[in-house]
């Protein structure tokens, strides 16, 4: 069960050594645990800020919002340089809220570095429900359906970034121009062109124009009059 109980005359001020004793005999007080690990993180006692954010966490896992233990626990694992545990922390996380863009993004980051794809996939749908207009989630969203071999949504991510003015125009109509040729899209010389006009010297995308012209589609080949013959 929880304590509810102040702090039994414990200030902000005391000596930390006294908090951890009281904490150390009220291993449930909410109050206690969450006044001990601000004044360790104000110390920069990350290692030592670990258990009771732990402790408030199994506590209380329903408990999110701004500076909630799992936003603090997982800047601590960041701090440490312990990306399994702060994966592992933000996906906990995740499952809870319907918010926290930032860590939601850090989270994607982390994904993608495992190569977990269908993590990414799940947590870019659970961004793009949030905000559809983030760059970001939209990046993370094509790159996990382009890795899980889902061409169509890939193709809506990819037309989604290019109307948000990217750094990278070349390299996403390139990305759009194979998936929609390999999809027999004639569309796919068009964003191929657009690539070539922001990067004339791109060579992927030369070879990828020169493969769409010398591969005339069959309709093109044979065309059929108004009465369907040849």
């Amino acid at each position: 069960d929880l304590e509810q109980n102040d702090l039994s005359g414990i200030r902000d001020d005391d000596a930390p050594e006294r908090l951890e004793r009281w904490v150390a005999d009220h291993q449930s007080s909410l109050q206690g645990l969450t006044l001990l690990a601000a004044q360790l993180i104000e110390r920069r006692e990350f290692a030592k800020a670990k258990p009771p954010l732990q402790k408030l966490i199994e506590l209380y896992p329903e408990q999110t919002g701004h500076d909630c233990p799992y936003e603090l626990l997982s800047e601590i694992h960041h701090e440490l340089k312990e990306p399994d545990d702060e994966r592992k922390v933000l996906q906990q996380y995740a499952d809870r809220t319907d918010s926290a863009v930032p860590f939601l993004l850090r989270l994607i980051e982390l994904q993608s570095t495992a190569g977990d794809w269908e993590a990414v996939r799940k947590t870019s749908q659970k961004l793009l429900a949030i905000n559809p207009l983030l760059p970001q989630t939209q990046k993370a969203r094509a790159s996990a359906a382009e890795k899980l071999h889902d061409p169509a949504d890939a193709i809506a991510a990819l037309k989604a970034l290019l109307v948000m003015d990217p750094d990278d125009p070349a390299e996403l109509h390139f990305r759009l121009a194979t998936l929609l040729h390999e999809a027999g899209d004639a569309s796919a010389k068009s964003h191929v062109l657009q690539a070539l006009e922001v990067a004339p010297r791109y060579r992927d995308a030369q070879k990828l124009l020169l493969k769409i012209v010398r591969q005339k589609p069959k309709a093109a080949l044979e065309p059929l009059d108004s009465s369907g013959t040849k």
